[in-house]
């Protein structure tokens, strides 16, 4: 009986070295989940970064624009002060040019506002991908837990001990 429980005794020793072995790799693929999901944020908040650079950058030559139209109808105030008639068709025209450029730009940047929404979607799916990797892994040891047999046949080794189930 003395050496059965020896040999039981042994076995169980390997069993939880193997158990403490398969723990440390849950923990070392969640530390590689953690840091995939930290370099995954930079970067999105690098791209994010880009993009609002580029918005407001084309915001700015918006801006400048909209400023170039005012200097222009000042110059055109001052230079045709005498000749109302014809104030009011080159400031017509001014705006016209003007605001089909202004709208050009509106269209550019309404583009821009779909493409982010697009990527804030695929951004939206790979965290629901993340979450289901991290129910997976939760599934994973909870199984483990409950049936150590089936740890050891998912690294391998055969259960030195006879099923109860």
């Amino acid at each position: 009986m003395s050496k059965e429980f020896n040999v039981f005794n042994s076995r169980l020793l390997n069993v939880s070295k193997e158990l403490a072995g398969v723990r440390l790799g849950i923990e070392e693929i969640q530390a590689d989940h953690v840091k995939d999901q930290s370099y995954l944020q930079d970067a999105i908040e690098l791209k994010m970064s880009k993009e609002f650079n580029v918005f407001n950058s084309r915001l700015l030559n918006v801006s400048k624009e909209l400023a170039g139209v005012r200097l222009g109808i000042e110059e055109i105030q001052a230079d045709h002060v005498k000749d109302q008639s014809h104030l009011q068709d080159a400031i017509e025209l001014k705006m016209s040019k003007e605001f089909s450029t202004f709208t050009k730009q509106l269209v550019k940047e309404l583009k821009m506002s779909k493409e982010f929404n697009v990527f804030s979607s695929r951004l939206l799916n790979v965290s629901k991908e993340l979450a289901g990797v991290r129910l997976g892994i939760e599934e994973i040891q909870a199984d483990h837990v409950k049936d150590p047999s089936y740890l050891q046949d998912a690294i391998g080794e055969k259960h030195p001990f006879p099923s109860h189930a």
